[in-house]
């Protein structure tokens, strides 16, 4: 599978789940949207201590006080959730 393909997917997947953030009521939502959020951030935060373990140098690359600085924009998107789970 090429990349585009995997990229194509990827916009078909939160295409059909799109309409399901929205179910419930207006405190599902939020805790739906709140909780996509911290699933992010965890993933986000295990990726950089990843980078910071590899101990690799060179320009490009985060240290572990650069990693502690970065944070997570608040109104980001996220295409991941259980459309079936409304009650998180």
């Amino acid at each position: 599978m090429t990349p585009a393909e995997r990229l194509q997917i990827t916009f078909e997947l939160i295409e059909a789940g799109a309409p399901y953030l929205k179910l419930g009521t207006d405190e599902q939502v939020r805790r739906k949207q709140l909780r996509i959020r911290q699933q992010n951030d965890l993933v986000n935060r295990r990726l950089l201590d990843a980078f910071v373990r590899s101990g690799r140098t060179g320009s490009n690359e985060i240290s572990s006080s650069a990693a502690e600085e970065i944070t997570v924009p608040q109104n980001r998107r996220s295409p991941i959730l259980d459309p079936l789970e409304t009650n998180i």
